[in-house]
């Protein structure tokens, strides 16, 4: 997860993008694997609640927002779920972690048409 995060690599989105998602005019220099894809899927959410630093917890929100647009629901489906999970912790680094994550997938469903819009409701 450190390469997530890393001040270097701003453009997550770029990398995480498959090949025929990616944009014609970005260089297909890399792109990560779909086997660290998932391992990174399956600990994203506990990378945020654990980060002990604000700022690293903001930004690792802000690169989960670009796997959650890529990614959710079709490849993600049980990111609401687990953060639905930790919103009912009673202790607050946990809560504050997981309202990050609450934030990045509402996000991802704000300027959606209303047709885009089922899978919150369920």
């Amino acid at each position: 997860m450190q390469w997530v995060a890393q001040p270097r690599h701003p453009k997550i989105g770029q990398y995480w993008a498959e090949g025929d998602e990616a944009k014609p005019t970005d260089p297909p220099e890399f792109i990560i694997h779909e086997n660290d894809k998932q391992l990174t899927r399956d600990n994203f959410v506990e990378a945020v609640i654990a980060a002990s630093n604000y700022s690293i917890r903001v930004q690792l929100g802000v690169c989960m927002g670009k796997v959650v647009k890529q990614d959710f629901p079709g490849k993600w489906p049980g990111v609401a779920e687990k953060v639905l999970m930790y919103l009912k912790s009673e202790r607050s680094d946990t809560l504050l972690g997981a309202l990050v994550c609450l934030h990045q997938l509402v996000k991802h469903f704000k300027y959606l048409q209303e047709g885009g819009r089922e899978i919150i409701a369920e």
